[in-house]
């Protein structure tokens, strides 16, 4: 998910350099080597020329709950594996281990309430669509409708979001 306004970074948070590639990239290739492929969700206009498979949100513009809705309608399989291009601590390990996990519920979402860290099954996607229709974009909230597990994170670091310069700058150093 890479479709953020970066209000709080003062600048486009899924473009930021890390290891030599923006965020978004990093993000994704974790997802990929995770589960075996990576599809970005966000703008064309924006993230088209950075090689990946893309997905627009359909209206745009209706946040992160709108991202979740388009990852699942392009889904090809029963669920999808859900990560925000701001969590530069995550690993293709622990991404692995979420993705591997068997859980009987509507979604997966790392312990927290991390829902742009989470895994949804496509069929939650009507209670989704009902709830953006409905103006309810607040996924913590729309979270409420679906039944949800909680996947225990055994180093909360790795879901933590770079949201600011000063996180950002802690990232970059290494902290």
């Amino acid at each position: 998910m890479c479709g953020g306004q970066s209000v709080r970074m003062g600048q486009d948070k899924a473009l930021l350099p890390l290891n030599g590639v923006p965020l978004v990239v990093h993000i994704a290739g974790l997802v990929r080597a995770a589960t075996g492929s990576a599809t970005l969700v966000g703008s064309r206009e924006r993230y088209g020329n950075l090689g990946w498979p893309l997905v627009e949100d359909d209206p745009p513009g209706d946040g992160p709950l709108g991202g979740i809705i388009a990852a699942l309608r392009a889904t090809r399989g029963e669920k999808a594996l859900i990560v925000a291009c701001d969590m530069p601590w995550l690993t293709a390990d622990s991404l692995r281990a979420l993705a591997g996990t068997d859980f009987a519920t509507d979604a997966l979402v790392a312990a927290g309430n991390h829902p742009l860290c989470a895994i949804y099954r496509k069929r939650c996607l009507p209670v989704l669509e009902q709830a953006l229709r409905e103006g309810d974009r607040k996924v913590r909230r729309v979270l409420e409708r679906l039944s949800v597990e909680e996947w225990p994170v055994d180093d909360p670091r790795w879901v933590a979001n770079a949201n600011t310069p000063a996180e950002w700058a802690a990232v970059k150093a290494g902290v």
